[in-house]
Protein backbone atom coordinates (compact mmCIF):
# COMPACT_ATOMS: atom_id res chain seq x y z
CA UNK A 1 0.00 0.00 0.00
CA UNK A 2 1.36 3.40 -1.05
CA UNK A 3 2.09 6.26 1.53
CA UNK A 4 -1.28 8.30 2.19
CA UNK A 5 -1.88 11.18 3.73
CA UNK A 6 -5.28 12.12 5.51
CA UNK A 7 -6.39 15.36 7.52
CA UNK A 8 -8.85 15.82 9.74
CA UNK A 9 -10.19 18.97 10.76
CA UNK A 10 -11.73 20.19 13.99
CA UNK A 11 -13.07 23.85 15.14
CA UNK A 12 -11.63 24.10 18.89
CA UNK A 13 -14.60 24.47 20.88
CA UNK A 14 -14.14 27.30 24.09
CA UNK A 15 -16.29 24.82 26.63
CA UNK A 16 -13.88 25.23 29.63
CA UNK A 17 -12.69 28.12 32.02
CA UNK A 18 -9.65 29.60 30.73
CA UNK A 19 -8.27 31.92 28.74
CA UNK A 20 -10.41 33.18 26.03
CA UNK A 21 -7.60 34.05 23.47
CA UNK A 22 -8.69 32.47 19.88
CA UNK A 23 -5.37 32.98 18.76
CA UNK A 24 -5.56 29.11 17.22
CA UNK A 25 -9.07 28.40 15.87
CA UNK A 26 -8.47 25.33 14.21
CA UNK A 27 -6.70 22.16 15.48
CA UNK A 28 -5.64 20.07 12.15
CA UNK A 29 -4.91 16.76 13.06
CA UNK A 30 -2.79 15.07 10.09
CA UNK A 31 -2.32 11.15 9.83
CA UNK A 32 0.91 10.45 8.42
CA UNK A 33 0.57 6.55 6.84
CA UNK A 34 3.62 5.43 6.97
CA UNK A 35 5.07 2.73 3.88
CA UNK A 36 7.77 1.61 5.77
CA UNK A 37 8.29 -0.59 8.15
CA UNK A 38 4.90 -1.50 7.90
CA UNK A 39 2.03 -0.01 5.34
CA UNK A 40 -0.58 -0.41 8.79
CA UNK A 41 1.96 1.42 11.50
CA UNK A 42 0.73 5.26 11.90
CA UNK A 43 2.34 8.57 12.98
CA UNK A 44 0.20 11.54 14.44
CA UNK A 45 1.10 15.22 14.49
CA UNK A 46 -0.57 17.94 15.46
CA UNK A 47 -0.37 20.82 13.74
CA UNK A 48 -2.09 24.62 15.09
CA UNK A 49 -2.46 27.47 12.33
CA UNK A 50 -3.07 30.71 13.32
CA UNK A 51 -6.15 32.26 11.32
CA UNK A 52 -5.08 35.70 12.47
CA UNK A 53 -1.84 35.86 10.51
CA UNK A 54 1.00 34.10 8.77
CA UNK A 55 0.71 30.24 9.06
CA UNK A 56 2.84 28.81 11.93
CA UNK A 57 2.75 25.16 12.98
CA UNK A 58 3.28 23.79 16.48
CA UNK A 59 4.94 19.84 16.43
CA UNK A 60 5.99 18.14 19.61
CA UNK A 61 6.48 14.86 20.12
CA UNK A 62 6.30 14.49 23.69
CA UNK A 63 8.13 11.39 24.18
CA UNK A 64 11.11 13.04 22.55
CA UNK A 65 11.17 15.83 25.37
CA UNK A 66 10.85 13.74 28.54
CA UNK A 67 14.61 13.19 29.75
CA UNK A 68 14.85 10.39 32.37
CA UNK A 69 17.00 11.31 35.78
CA UNK A 70 17.71 9.53 38.85
CA UNK A 71 14.37 8.47 40.57
CA UNK A 72 12.66 10.68 38.07
CA UNK A 73 12.05 12.59 34.47
CA UNK A 74 12.12 15.92 33.44
CA UNK A 75 10.36 17.75 30.50
CA UNK A 76 11.57 21.08 29.47
CA UNK A 77 8.96 23.47 27.85
CA UNK A 78 10.70 26.49 26.09
CA UNK A 79 10.26 29.10 23.90
CA UNK A 80 7.15 31.13 22.53
CA UNK A 81 3.65 29.63 23.64
CA UNK A 82 0.18 31.11 24.90
CA UNK A 83 -0.67 29.99 27.91
CA UNK A 84 -3.33 27.34 26.69
CA UNK A 85 -0.89 25.46 24.34
CA UNK A 86 1.49 25.39 27.32
CA UNK A 87 -0.77 23.99 29.30
CA UNK A 88 -1.82 21.42 26.73
CA UNK A 89 1.69 20.24 26.43
CA UNK A 90 1.92 19.99 29.93
CA UNK A 91 -0.58 17.88 29.92
CA UNK A 92 0.52 15.44 27.15
CA UNK A 93 3.59 15.54 29.55
CA UNK A 94 1.42 14.34 32.47
CA UNK A 95 -0.16 11.54 30.29
CA UNK A 96 2.85 10.17 29.09
CA UNK A 97 4.54 9.80 32.10
CA UNK A 98 1.21 8.12 33.92
CA UNK A 99 0.69 5.95 30.67
CA UNK A 100 4.46 4.54 30.98
CA UNK A 101 4.19 4.40 34.51
CA UNK A 102 6.93 7.38 35.32
CA UNK A 103 5.54 8.53 38.61
CA UNK A 104 7.82 11.46 39.23
CA UNK A 105 8.10 14.41 36.87
CA UNK A 106 9.68 17.89 37.13
CA UNK A 107 7.89 20.43 34.72
CA UNK A 108 10.73 23.52 34.04
CA UNK A 109 8.98 26.55 32.56
CA UNK A 110 11.92 28.60 33.20
CA UNK A 111 12.41 29.16 29.85
CA UNK A 112 8.88 29.58 28.51
CA UNK A 113 7.24 33.31 27.62
CA UNK A 114 4.33 34.45 25.09
CA UNK A 115 2.06 34.88 27.89
CA UNK A 116 1.32 37.03 31.51
CA UNK A 117 1.76 35.85 34.60
CA UNK A 118 -1.36 33.11 34.91
CA UNK A 119 -4.36 34.89 36.82
CA UNK A 120 -6.48 32.94 39.45
CA UNK A 121 -9.15 32.00 37.67
CA UNK A 122 -6.17 30.58 34.73
CA UNK A 123 -4.24 28.84 37.64
CA UNK A 124 -7.34 26.90 38.62
CA UNK A 125 -8.41 25.85 35.49
CA UNK A 126 -4.45 25.02 34.62
CA UNK A 127 -4.16 22.55 38.10
CA UNK A 128 -7.85 21.39 37.19
CA UNK A 129 -6.34 20.21 33.53
CA UNK A 130 -2.95 18.91 34.68
CA UNK A 131 -4.78 17.20 38.34
CA UNK A 132 -7.50 15.28 35.67
CA UNK A 133 -4.88 13.94 33.55
CA UNK A 134 -2.42 12.90 36.42
CA UNK A 135 -5.14 10.63 38.28
CA UNK A 136 -3.34 10.94 41.46
CA UNK A 137 -0.19 8.80 39.88
CA UNK A 138 2.22 11.48 38.61
CA UNK A 139 3.45 13.64 41.23
CA UNK A 140 4.87 17.02 39.29
CA UNK A 141 7.15 19.63 40.60
CA UNK A 142 7.16 22.76 38.50
CA UNK A 143 10.53 25.04 37.93
CA UNK A 144 9.38 28.57 37.05
CA UNK A 145 10.90 31.37 37.05
CA UNK A 146 9.80 33.48 40.56
CA UNK A 147 8.23 36.36 39.24
CA UNK A 148 5.47 33.78 37.69
CA UNK A 149 5.38 31.82 41.23
CA UNK A 150 1.87 32.88 43.15
CA UNK A 151 3.56 34.18 46.55
CA UNK A 152 0.37 32.45 48.43
CA UNK A 153 0.49 28.87 46.36
CA UNK A 154 -2.99 29.08 45.13
CA UNK A 155 -2.37 26.29 42.34
CA UNK A 156 -0.63 23.78 45.26
CA UNK A 157 -3.89 24.25 47.23
CA UNK A 158 -5.80 23.75 44.15
CA UNK A 159 -4.08 20.98 43.29
CA UNK A 160 -3.95 19.33 46.93
CA UNK A 161 -7.63 19.72 47.02
CA UNK A 162 -7.83 17.61 44.13
CA UNK A 163 -5.59 14.87 45.29
CA UNK A 164 -2.80 16.11 43.22
CA UNK A 165 0.80 15.65 44.12
CA UNK A 166 1.84 18.95 42.70
CA UNK A 167 4.21 21.81 43.74
CA UNK A 168 5.81 24.94 42.44
CA UNK A 169 9.78 25.94 42.67
CA UNK A 170 12.15 28.83 41.97
CA UNK A 171 15.03 26.36 42.42
CA UNK A 172 15.65 23.05 41.21
CA UNK A 173 17.27 21.68 44.29
CA UNK A 174 14.52 22.20 46.20
CA UNK A 175 12.26 20.85 43.23
CA UNK A 176 13.88 17.74 43.97
CA UNK A 177 14.14 17.35 47.04
CA UNK A 178 10.41 17.93 47.23
CA UNK A 179 9.47 15.94 44.12
CA UNK A 180 11.82 12.66 45.62
CA UNK A 181 10.67 12.64 49.32
CA UNK A 182 8.17 9.62 50.35
CA UNK A 183 4.35 10.50 49.40
CA UNK A 184 3.91 10.28 53.49
CA UNK A 185 6.75 12.96 53.37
Amino acid sequence: MAAGLYHAEQSIKENYIGPRDLEFQRLRIILFQASWPRSDMFSIGICLFNTNGPLTQEYMDISERIVMADGYSIFRLEGKHTLRLSVSLIKDAISFCREHGIAKLIVDVTGLSGFASPSIVERYWLIQEWAGESRGVVRVAMLARSNIIDPQKFGVTVALNAGFPFNVFAGESEAIEWLLLDETG
